[in-house]
């Protein structure tokens, strides 16, 4: 049984988590998510409308999304309005 390691030079370590599922050393602010089955760096959390995990290589697509579907809202409510 693994639950850490600890990694680094003389002024400056990092404590890595062993994650049991997918048998890695996790980095830092990486989580383990339930419904992926998948470690995710920088994890925020799982969108069910995307059906993926929100974490460090996605922000900027999930950013475009809200973005997108937020304007698509405004346009709905400003046709149905006038």
């Amino acid at each position: 049984m693994r639950p850490h390691t600890d990694i680094g030079n003389k002024t400056h370590m990092t404590r890595l988590k062993y994650c049991r599922t997918c048998n890695i050393y996790r980095p830092p602010r990486t989580s383990h998510c339930k419904i992926c089955d998948i470690c995710v760096e920088k994890f925020d959390h799982h969108c069910p409308w995307l059906g993926c995990c929100v974490g460090k290589r996605n922000y900027t697509y999930f950013y475009i999304y809200v973005f997108i579907l937020t304007i698509f809202v405004a346009s709905v409510i400003g046709i149905s309005i006038a």
